[in-house]
């Protein structure tokens, strides 16, 4: 009997075994399904967490919520796709973080599981979050040469840096490459050089600095790939009319394109003379409209100009379209030079000229304008420029007594050849104004100039200028190709001779402002002028090949970035934050 129980009680022992191991089986096979959906998922979240943080900085860098989503797809997370979710969130300022621009990037995918599914778990949800900021990390004037003569103080010349701390935002110091030659005072909150400081050694001042990039570089190359810095196409029109048309009555005019033959004194070509008919010995007022209709209207229109007639406290109105120059091998006359500034192909498209007085010259809004041929304005009359495209540049002259004042409407005016060129006495206004000089890529062939606002000693330039607060060329004020270095090349003259055509001026007298960056990476840039009262947030950047800071006018250079779109400098740097 004993034998039989142990027997039994030995076959139920077996049966437990085979139950308890089976158990443990069951749960090992669960762990191991366990770690490997784990693993597989962790896997997962990694790639994805890679995906959200180059999403973010690209966001950031971009300043467009597209370039997170275009990361997250090159990575394998397209939203809608897969069970993929990607939510991107602009955030200004947000608490705790410094000043900037912040994007958000939160990808979610439901991820198919391996093992789980025994357990019901068919899928998984698998979320990840980053956030990066477009901060403001930038120097306020710059001189990028690392072989060039740096910065230069110029005797007498007294510039400031910054201003209160309550105007102050972000970077707000000086930056040389190569050296700083300090002969009159500079005041700054940091002033960093690489090499030496000679002269007087200005406080706050770091040598044996590590060189800085072109940080401006990528804000003009975004200016350009969003198209807020292009020309407008254009193509010589054929002459239809020959010899001049002299416009001497108030009349709304359908533009030809008139040869210009025997136009006045020098035979310069003129397609246009709007003149003053006298009636009694007194010059009459009249008001003259171009209506183009998109057209083309040459070959240059004249109002005042020194070879034509005069016209006295008249109205002339240009509508969009392509006003052109004649082209021809003249000079200085001789077959149709004229005053022009583009060298020995081409004279004024538009030329208001000396014999002109109190006369107001208007583009009008509604459209494209392409100036091919010069854009000349002088004598004591009001000229109203709109945004287009200025082949031949823009040349702003006068006198006491004969200063015309020239008015910038808001947006981008691309220079091809020719420069910007303001000198004698003379006013420029305009607000959320880019202008972009670079080379003659159109038919009319004219020699690069330089921008030179007020380059010579006796010039008594006032401009108040300021650059768009929003938009591709935000913060882009007055900027110059790279490859022109501020040589004049043939045809280009300036006051003062060829010593001054190395380099790009900035000069305002007493009164002007600018606001906004003054960026000439292949020419030295000589500056004098200011930004904005505090009152009215203004700021101004510098940066070029070498700067020279010049006497005369006060020069403070601030650093308020309150009124641009996102509060912050031009120049930013994108950094991941979490």
């Amino acid at each position: 009997m004993l034998n039989y129980l142990n027997k039994r009680l030995y076959r139920h022992e077996c049966g437990q075994a085979l139950v308890a191991t089976t158990c443990l089986i069951v749960a090992l096979m669960g762990f191991a399904a366990l770690a490997t959906d784990i693993g597989y998922l962790y896997s997962v979240r990694r790639h994805m967490q890679t995906a959200a943080d180059a999403a973010a900085v690209a966001a950031a860098n971009q300043t467009n919520v597209s370039a997170a989503t275009d990361v997250t797809a090159l990575n394998g997370f397209t939203n809608g796709q897969n069970n993929t979710t990607v939510t991107v969130t602009p955030s200004i300022n947000p608490s705790g973080y410094p000043a900037g621009t912040y994007y958000q990037v939160t990808v979610t995918q439901q991820v198919p599981t391996f093992f789980l599914r025994v357990l019901g778990y068919n899928t998984m949800n698998v979320s990840t979050t980053a956030m990066a900021g477009n901060v403001d990390n930038s120097s306020t004037l710059i001189a990028l040469n690392g072989n060039s003569s740096g910065i230069t103080v110029d005797s007498g010349a007294a510039v400031t840096v910054g201003g209160s701390s309550s105007t102050q935002q972000g970077g707000c110091g000086v930056v040389s490459n190569s050296s700083l030659t300090n002969n009159g005072t500079i005041t700054a909150p940091s002033v960093g050089v690489v090499t030496t400081v000679s002269g007087t050694k200005p406080a706050n001042t770091t040598t044996g600095i590590a060189p800085v990039s072109d940080a401006l570089a990528p804000c003009v190359s975004n200016a350009i790939s969003q198209g807020g810095i292009s020309a407008h196409s254009c193509s010589r029109a054929a002459t239809t009319k020959t010899g001049t048309c002299t416009v001497n009555s108030t009349c709304s005019v359908t533009p030809q394109v008139y040869d210009g033959s025997g136009g006045g004194w020098g035979s310069s070509a003129c397609g246009y003379a709007c003149v003053s008919p006298t009636v009694g010995g007194v010059k009459q007022p009249i008001n003259v409209t171009f209506n183009t209709g998109g057209g083309t209207c040459g070959n240059r229109i004249s109002c005042g100009a020194a070879d034509q007639g005069s016209i006295s406290n008249s109205t002339v109105t240009l509508n969009p379209g392509q006003y052109q120059c004649s082209q021809s091998s003249g000079g200085w006359g001789g077959g149709g030079g004229g005053f022009g500034w583009g060298g020995s192909s081409a004279t004024c498209s538009l030329e208001v000229g000396p014999n002109a007085s109190g006369c107001t010259v208007t583009c009008n809004s509604g459209g494209n304008y392409t100036f091919l041929g010069n854009v000349s304005c002088s004598g004591n009359n009001t000229v109203n420029l709109q945004p287009g495209t200025y082949y031949g540049g823009i040349t702003i002259s006068g006198t006491s007594g004969a200063a015309p004042t020239v008015n910038f409407a808001p947006g981008t005016y691309y220079i091809g050849g020719g420069g910007l060129q303001a000198s004698g006495q003379c006013t420029l206004k305009g607000t959320g104004c880019t202008f972009y000089n670079t080379s003659d890529t159109s038919s009319l062939g004219s020699s690069s100039g330089p921008i030179n606002i007020g380059g010579h000693w006796s010039d008594n330039v006032t401009c108040n200028l300021s650059a768009p607060t929003s938009g591709s060329c935000k913060g882009l004020l007055a900027c110059q190709d790279s490859a022109i270095s501020g040589s004049s090349g043939s045809g280009w003259w300036h006051f003062g001779g060829s010593g001054l055509t190395s380099q790009c001026h900035v000069h305002g007298c007493t009164g002007s402002t600018f606001d906004g960056a003054v960026y000439t990476p292949g020419a030295n840039l000589e500056y004098c002028g200011s930004s904005s009262p505090s009152s009215s947030h203004g700021y101004t950047i510098l940066s070029a090949d070498s700067v020279e800071l010049s006497s005369g006018a006060t020069t403070q250079v601030s650093c308020d970035y309150t009124n641009l779109s996102n509060g912050m400098s031009p120049i930013t740097t994108a950094a991941l934050y979490k």
